[in-house]
């Protein structure tokens, strides 16, 4: 028991900390004060234009996207509810989550 007792000494001391490093002080630089230059094809006092937003072939509008509310009984007769998100793709498989297991909704 006696030997043990440098060997736990020495292993305790090895679990303290190394000292932290002083912070050192560095100089904070200057921040432009203006924007930088982004040249354009526009001519100058033109009034700018929304791009046109792309379309991808084989996609659903958002509106086609939007989570529907569904209610049903389950075969004990207790009323679930949940919330449907349609899938992008009609070949999507279908995800069931019950994050809030044992809860309201």
């Amino acid at each position: 028991m006696k030997r043990m007792l440098p060997v736990l000494c020495l292993l305790l001391a090895a679990c303290v900390a190394p000292p932290a490093a002083a912070p050192t002080d560095v100089p904070a630089t200057a921040a432009p004060t203006e924007p930088p230059f982004v040249p354009t094809d526009a001519p100058a006092g033109a009034e700018p234009t929304a791009a046109p937003v792309p379309t991808v072939a084989g996609t659903l509008p958002l509106e086609a996207l939007a989570p529907e509310r569904i209610e049903f009984a389950a075969e004990d007769g207790t009323p679930l509810v949940g919330t449907y998100f349609p899938p992008a793709q009609p070949e999507a498989p279908g995800v069931v989550l019950v994050h809030m297991l044992n809860r309201s909704r």
